[in-house]
């Protein structure tokens, strides 16, 4: 549940939040991994890479509870403690399920401290860093606030910042995007991915993919091929700097 959505809840004290650790995906009460690996373990804890998404690795946990998959990251409320504070909750929850003792005790520790305003700006920012290298796993908030949806991505294309949209991944040859836009490429982008998660790539050797010839100018719809680069995957957005 996003915080904007928390907001207006009226019914003060009964709800918990989920503040940091891992975010389930599924759960089934049968037993899949076992009857694979047929070795007598009783847990098991495994990871899978998302082959579309470059760097996912969801991961499944199984006891004889049950199997569960978990998403890619864990969430983290550390950067949004000033909105957390705010929200009619009884309750934070540090979930540590399927990670260390030591993640455990440090999530404890820290938003106990957070609660009491009692860490600085660099002290958070240590902790997140700790967490992620415990966990393995990215720290982020989570649905706690709104991926870049549908109607994020047209006000963007509306603002007339994009100029294309990442349409096909080759690991690790090349990149398709569809142009958005009519004009020359710029030589630098801002790239979002559907998380909201920017980095600045460089447009290299763009190659019309009708033709396989080199081009600098484009037109709406166009199909061009760009060289690959990592943590790059479909439906990013290209957009200017």
């Amino acid at each position: 549940m996003p915080a904007n959505v928390i907001e207006r809840v009226h019914y003060r004290n009964r709800l918990e939040i989920q503040v940091q650790g891992p975010i389930m995906l599924q759960y089934s009460h049968r037993r899949y991994m076992s009857g694979y690996f047929q070795d007598g373990a009783t847990t098991y804890l495994k990871d899978a890479e998302d082959t579309q998404y470059s760097g996912r690795r969801y991961q499944f946990y199984e006891s004889p509870n049950g199997h569960v998959m978990l998403l890619y990251f864990d969430r983290c409320l550390l950067r949004d403690l000033q909105l957390l504070s705010g929200l009619n909750v009884r309750s934070w929850i540090v979930d540590g399920r399927g990670r260390s003792i030591e993640y455990w005790q440090l999530g404890l520790r820290t938003y106990s401290a957070a609660a009491q305003n009692r860490l600085s700006a660099g002290e958070i920012s240590g902790r997140i860093d700790a967490l992620q290298a415990l966990s393995g796993r990215p720290q982020r908030p989570g649905f706690f606030k709104a991926n870049l949806t549908d109607q994020d991505r047209e006000m963007i294309s509306d603002s007339g910042t994009i100029i294309g949209e990442i349409k096909a991944v080759s690991k690790p040859r090349y990149l398709i995007m569809e142009s958005k836009m009519d004009g020359h490429l710029p030589q630098i982008v801002r790239a979002i991915d559907s998380n909201g998660v920017a980095q600045n790539i460089e447009i290299e050797n763009p190659l019309d993919i009708l033709s396989n010839q080199p081009v600098h100018r484009v037109v709406p719809g166009q199909l061009i091929r760009l060289n690959y680069h990592g943590k790059i995957s479909r439906k990013t957005l290209l957009c200017r700097l």
